[in-house]
């Protein structure tokens, strides 16, 4: 029959810990990917709306100024892409750090 030993029950433990203590930071680290995409998805989401609202108020400017001249518009898409390429970034670490 075999019996168990202090260092054994002290083995035990320390790899037990270690288990819980990768679990742990793993599923953590998942959590924050969602919450770092979710998050993206919601500032591109306003960004295109406030780029719509934009362009239906300079388009309602430029008709009652009757061919005014209109400052120089936002750089939406360099917007919208640098969300992207967060996203895009987010993507590459979760499969790159398997």
């Amino acid at each position: 029959m075999f019996r168990f030993t202090i260092r054994d029950v002290l083995w035990l433990t320390v790899v037990a810990a270690l288990a819980v203590g990768w679990w742990l930071a793993h599923s953590r680290a998942a959590n924050r990917h969602e919450a770092v995409i979710a998050h993206a998805e919601r500032i591109r989401t306003v960004l295109i709306d406030a780029q719509r609202a934009y362009e239906v108020s300079a388009n309602q400017f430029f008709q009652r100024s009757h061919g005014g001249f209109l400052p120089q518009e936002p750089d939406w898409g360099a917007a919208v892409t640098a969300l992207d390429a967060l996203a895009g970034m987010a993507n590459a670490k979760e499969g790159g750090g398997n």
